[in-house]
């Protein structure tokens, strides 16, 4: 009786959508299997916060956890400030010669993967979503590090490579795009790092990859493309998506819906985080987002 309880509340959340002018926009429930056992379920709208955002309020709540009586430094920068600083930088030489760079590879942006779907998105009513995970590990995540460095990539970079590959195989398409999300955060203040919110932005990212092209040629291709695409990324890939849309006369909503997210931040973002197993085992995750087919995070 607890599991078909904790199954069907399960999922219910794992779907559920927040109206997004109601407070809040998330929902924390505990259900007490035994006197020392609970099982907790957290649902967040991504609205709200960003990975790195989420990152930041599960910390929080762990220490918390572990000093109830803890006083948080009072944050003295909003997101609001945040994005009206945003703005104002629509008006800088930098956006516009950002703006510039991506308008002039519009006639030649490939299109994303057209992998091959069991049906049309037009004929889904009730999209579902379902995530498949796969861990490898501590000694083959460092060789896999290793070889990044020996080439002069990331390891970010590494494994987008070999993302944008597969899907060029399965899609049979030499040349592709895919969105990467980024977590933009300027530093207009000192306290911009420790707010919540939803800094995402993205890039469109295109792929090239010939019959002859070796795996070493491929990801410097690759980290190149990237490189030029973060120093232009004043220009959302946003906008880009738009002028693609207006430059092939195409209606369609869904243009880029193929997404690589990397949540590998250095080490240096890492050495403040709180242990998360000190609140038990992750059971099941899940996220969902509107017009997007596959999301691959690493």
């Amino acid at each position: 009786q607890q599991k078909a309880i904790l199954l069907n509340e399960r999922n219910r959340m794992s779907h559920f959508v927040f109206k997004t002018d109601r407070w809040p926009l998330f929902e924390f429930k505990a259900f007490k299997l035994s006197i020392d056992k609970s099982y907790l379920l957290v649902g967040f709208d991504m609205l709200i916060g960003d990975g790195y955002s989420i990152q930041i309020v599960t910390n929080e709540i762990i220490k918390f956890y572990k000093n109830p009586d803890l006083k948080l430094p009072t944050i003295k920068y909003s997101f609001k400030d945040y994005l009206e600083a945003y703005e104002k930088l629509k008006n800088s030489d930098k956006y516009k010669k950002a703006k510039q760079y991506w308008l002039e590879k519009v006639p030649n942006f490939p299109s994303y993967p057209k992998l091959p779907f069991i049906k049309k998105a037009s004929e889904i009513k009730v999209p579902k979503f379902s995530r498949i995970s796969k861990s490898i590990s501590k000694e083959k995540y460092e060789a896999l590090k290793r070889y990044a460095t020996t080439h002069e990539v990331s390891i970010s970079v590494l494994l987008c490579t070999v993302y944008l590959m597969v899907l060029s195989y399965w899609s049979n398409q030499k040349d592709l795009s895919i969105s990467l999300t980024i977590f933009n955060r300027y530093p207009f203040h000192p306290d911009v790092e420790k707010i919540v919110g939803d800094f995402t932005s993205v890039i469109a990212l295109d792929g090239h990859f010939g019959d002859s092209i070796s795996f070493v040629k491929a990801l410097k291709n690759v980290q190149k493309t990237l490189i030029q695409a973060l120093e232009n990324k004043l220009y959302d890939g946003v906008e880009l998506i738009r002028e693609l849309s207006k430059f092939d006369g195409s209606s369609s909503s869904i243009t880029m819906p193929i997404v690589f997210t990397s949540l590998l931040f250095g080490d240096s973002n890492k050495k403040d985080l709180e242990d998360t197993n000190i609140l038990g085992k992750i059971m099941l995750s899940v996220s969902q987002t509107p017009q997007v087919f596959l999301d691959c995070q690493v």
